[in-house]
């Protein structure tokens, strides 16, 4: 089983640490028989940082730090020390601080405008965590992102027929093209998508499969 490129419109190093992510969830699920990216956002956290290792940065999940609560109310927003942040890694340039929320999609498996609406409110709620640390993050010199992870299902009448290879293509050909439009229309967002268009993808739930994940990244670049 391989989760091949669709897309990689990730800026420098992302594009690189996803396609490593996209490996070792390949890896994971030849072995095993479950696809890492199905699972909760501390298993993905959890594989990129390990993607980050293996291409030479340094990583860590669940780092603490110091955010910014915004009430809403008058007045500067109150900072609290000993908070959780999702990813942090290093390059030889620069740190990043990551904060991330995952969603599930089913293209072809319901309308695209909801789909796509749930996509973009966890995007949303990943901004709303990244504006959080970005005061934080700009103290030390260093960069701060929203990720989100996006597991993506089909259903069982696309599997076990002729031509339901190429109606699972199109299915994700058209969910790419609905991420780049989301991307295209929102300043310093981008996006990838690995996905198996063949028949042994991992079982997810009662003859659904999950056939494969998409980032979407969010934040200004240094």
């Amino acid at each position: 089983m391989r989760y091949s490129n669709f897309y990689n419109d990730l800026p420098e190093p992302w594009n690189r640490i996803a396609t490593a992510y996209a490996e070792m969830n390949s890896q994971y699920a030849e072995i095993v028989g479950d696809a890492p990216f199905w699972h909760c956002e501390m298993t993905n956290t959890a594989l990129l940082a390990s993607a980050m290792w293996k291409l030479g940065f340094v990583a860590i999940c669940e780092q603490q730090v110091t955010k910014l609560h915004y009430t809403g109310l008058r007045g500067r927003p109150y900072g609290y020390p000993n908070a959780r942040l999702d990813l942090y890694f290093a390059t030889e340039e620069r740190g990043e601080w990551v904060e991330a929320k995952i969603v599930r999609v089913s293209p072809a498996g319901e309308p695209t405008k909801p789909m796509m609406g749930r996509v973009e409110a966890t995007l949303l709620e990943a901004e709303a965590a990244l504006r959080q640390i970005t005061l934080s993050a700009t103290k030390v010199e260093e960069t701060a992102s929203a990720l989100v992870i996006g597991s993506v299902t089909l259903g069982p009448d696309l599997y076990g027929g002729a031509g339901k290879k190429k109606a699972r293509k199109s299915a994700l050909e058209a969910l790419s093209v609905d991420l780049r439009n989301l991307c295209q229309h929102r300043l310093n967002t981008t996006s990838v998508l690995f996905a198996d268009t063949e028949d042994d993808a991992v079982d997810a739930d009662d003859g659904w499969r999950a056939a494969g994940v998409f980032l979407i990244l969010s934040g200004e670049r240094s």
